[in-house]
């Protein structure tokens, strides 16, 4: 008997220290599960966060580009237009010249003409064909200057064709 009352005190202490430890591993296992839990909360808060800033730089920096662009689009409609105006420019002083080179002539060939015969005639042909090979120069000129500023004109393609 002194046998068995030891071994049922012996099984009731160990059930106790069983149900003990029971306890205490699931309040240990409640208190890590709650702590990884907030911990895993802190961290997904965090890398939204992160997220969250990483996708606002993206469409910032997109943004500045839009804005680049834009600045970019601006200053080459700018020089655009002023190498239009400065083709009209050329074109105009193009014309001028040709006026100009068609009016002396003439006036050279009526005065040659009148004054001095047929002679006279020949060498006013002369001067004509030195003065027309040097207002072409000139419309060469113009027209190189054109060409240089990559700009086409019709005269100057007709002008390289007739040479």
């Amino acid at each position: 008997m002194l046998l068995m009352r030891i071994t049922r005190d012996i099984n009731g202490k160990l059930l106790l220290l069983i149900i003990f430890f029971l306890i205490l591993f699931i309040v240990f296992t409640v208190s890590y599960q709650s702590t990884v839990s907030r911990l895993v909360n802190s961290r997904e808060n965090s890398v939204d966060d992160v997220t969250m800033m990483s996708i606002l730089e993206k469409i910032n920096k997109s943004n500045q580009g839009k804005e680049s662009a834009l600045i970019d689009k601006v200053v080459l409609e700018e020089k655009y237009n002023q190498v239009l105006e400065q083709k009209q420019e050329l074109e105009e002083e193009k014309k001028s010249l040709q006026d100009e080179v068609v009016f002396l002539k003439s006036e050279i060939e009526y005065s040659q003409i009148r004054i001095d015969g047929p002679l006279a005639n020949f060498r006013n042909i002369q001067d004509k064909n030195q003065q027309i090979q040097d207002m072409k120069n000139q419309i060469d000129a113009l027209c190189a200057k054109l060409k240089d500023n990559n700009i086409q004109s019709k005269e100057c393609i007709i002008a390289e064709i007739t040479n």
